[in-house]
């Protein structure tokens, strides 16, 4: 029996859940190379997207946020590094590795679950200066900076630096958008007994989308959206709607109606995009840069090629419209490739995604959230508890998700204790840096 060859792209969502059910069903082959496995990725590891909120405040310890390789391709040939192109006419893929090399790999099977961009190339200086909690260190970067802001406000004296260092600004009101805003409040609420100007000055939250309300995708949820605009009033977080933001410089956000707000931190939560397929024409592709697949996950031209998540564009089974490009979606376009993966290596016909649906959820801060399941609205501790379980049950490593669990239940010491170390070793820096510019004096 001639040896099968398939290639995963990514460590996104759909690789990780159509690797766990091909190993599942396929595991005896693939560990004897009769079907040879091979990951290429530019992450060592998998990013679990559910818990940002959690991750922002402290809540659960960062280091829940990822899973290494190897704990979740078992079996699998892991290569680190960039693809290059996708040669779909040769059934090839080109990669770059950390020394710049080129290599060609062929492939029977190819599985694209590379997830998504932030799109910051929309607004002008967002690379620059925008942060981001989706890219891999992102929350990290996010809460290391959150902590240098207050060290630095603590120790000026110009009241306009102060001004724009405790002034906080999140780009987007959708999901992300709200949650990461929310989260913000709690974490600096959280830091007042480390940090006393948050006591002598008022910190601001600000929240700048270029729609008319907040989570437009509740539009016809008029039960989770009205707890959403209630919980983000409560929480004093300043709303500048119908803004679309032009351009980030260092310190300042400038609108396209001239307007600007005085801030130098920046999270941007508005919008994905993909650039896996750019070097590959004869695919087909939608304006975002999405892969279009069929019924089955596959893409129509080449029916060797699947993909899902936020990296394809795929009809939602029994109603009008495409799914949302979210994590429990991706789940379970990863599973269907899976099985579909099984049952072509087996000579089966593949079969169709049938999946409905599910909900939808976001949390603001510990015990508020909303969440929708089966069309079904909950709101406050309720919700944060189920979406607690729901987030547990879908974490790629039980390992992981129990060591989560126990974090859970003491969570009031994880959380302070995981600002202080970050406290601590701000201020180690900032020493560092005083003495070195006493040097630099000299």
């Amino acid at each position: 029996m001639e040896k099968k060859k398939v290639i995963f792209i990514g460590c996104g969502y759909v690789s990780v859940w159509a690797y766990k059910e091909l190993y599942g069903r396929l595991r005896k082959k693939i560990n004897n190379k009769e079907i040879e496995v091979t990951v290429i990725s530019i992450s060592n590891c998998h990013d679990f997207h559910g818990f940002t909120g959690e991750f922002i405040n402290g809540f659960l310890p960062i280091n829940f946020k990822s899973t290494p390789q190897e704990q979740i391709f078992k079996g699998a040939n892991y290569i680190q590094a960039k693809l290059k192109s996708i040669q779909a006419s040769e059934n090839a893929v080109e990669y770059i590795n950390d020394n710049g090399d080129v290599a060609k790999l062929h492939y029977d099977q190819l599985v694209l679950g590379t997830g998504s961009l932030d799109n910051f190339d929309s607004i002008e200086g967002a690379n620059a200066y925008g942060l981001s909690v989706k890219k891999s260190n992102g929350i990290k970067e996010l809460r290391e900076r959150l902590v240098r802001n207050l060290t630095e406000a603590e120790n000026s004296n110009d009241p306009n630096e102060i001004e724009s260092l405790l002034s906080f600004t999140v780009i987007g009101a959708g999901f992300a958008g709200v949650e990461v805003s929310g989260n913000l409040v709690e974490s600096l609420n959280i830091l007042k007994s480390d940090f006393p100007i948050l006591e002598k000055y008022s910190f601001k939250v600000n929240l700048v989308y270029s729609s008319d309300e907040i989570l437009p995708q509740l539009q016809k949820k008029r039960v989770l959206r009205n707890y959403s605009i209630k919980t983000i009033e409560k929480l004093g977080i300043h709303l500048y709607p119908n803004q679309k933001v032009q351009k980030i410089v260092d310190g300042k956000v400038f609108m396209e109606d001239g307007s600007s707000l005085n801030t130098n931190f920046v999270v941007c939560t508005m919008g994905q995009t993909n650039d896996v397929y750019s070097k590959e024409s004869s695919m087909k592709i939608n304006d975002s840069k999405r892969l279009i697949v069929d019924a089955f996950l596959k893409n129509p031209e080449h029916g060797n090629i699947w993909s899902g998540g936020d990296a394809a564009i795929v009809k939602r089974p029994y109603f009008s419209g495409t799914c949302n490009y979210d994590a429990l979606w991706a789940i379970k376009h990863g599973t269907r490739i899976g099985k579909n993966l099984t049952r072509v290596l087996k000579n089966k016909k593949p079969g169709k995604f049938k999946y409905p649906g599910l909900g939808q959820t976001a949390s603001f801060y510990k015990n508020k959230a909303i969440l929708e399941i089966y069309g079904l609205p909950f709101t406050g501790i309720l919700a944060w508890y189920i979406r607690i379980g729901f987030f547990l049950y879908f974490m790629p490593s039980r390992r992981l998700a129990f060591n989560a669990f126990k974090s859970i239940l003491f969570d009031s010491k994880i959380r302070k204790s995981s600002w202080h170390s970050l406290i601590q070793q701000n201020q180690e820096e900032l020493i560092i840096d005083r003495d070195f510019n006493k040097v630099e004096a000299l």
